[in-house]
């Protein structure tokens, strides 16, 4: 059974207390928060960014996507109501959601290494000499 100390060591930190340094609605209708610092995984280079959830004494909003911007950190998501500047927010990734992007992450680095190994012992493979 894995522990909270355990589970933190494979998935990194999932969980932190914020501040919400801006806040504003983008042409969708969806909640765009920005935040002194993140939990979460952006997407790039080839991993999905992390879901989770941001909440703070107002409301709850559920996290869709980060990004970076000029060095600051972008939730984007439905919110039930907007973040007042300034107010203290307690964010958490999804865990699970994190291992598996991660798993298919280094997968993906494994299976061209792999095949390039075969290849290259298929290639270079000597056949021993026989007595003619």
């Amino acid at each position: 059974m894995l522990t909270r100390r355990s589970t933190s060591m494979i998935l990194g930190i999932t969980e932190t207390d914020v501040t919400v340094l801006q806040d504003y609605k983008d042409h969708t209708g969806d909640c765009v928060a920005i935040l002194d610092q993140t939990v979460f995984y952006p997407q790039g280079r080839g991993q999905p960014t992390d879901l989770g959830g941001l909440i703070t004494v107002t409301g709850r909003s559920n996290v869709r996507r980060i990004s970076f911007l000029d060095d600051e950190v972008i939730y984007t998501g439905a919110a039930d109501s907007t973040l007042p500047i300034g107010d203290s927010a307690y964010v958490t990734a999804n865990g699970v959601l994190r291992r598996r992007h991660t798993l298919l992450h280094s997968g993906g680095h494994l299976v061209p290494t792999g095949h390039r190994c075969i290849t290259w012992m298929f290639w270079n493979y000597r056949w021993p000499c026989r007595p003619m």
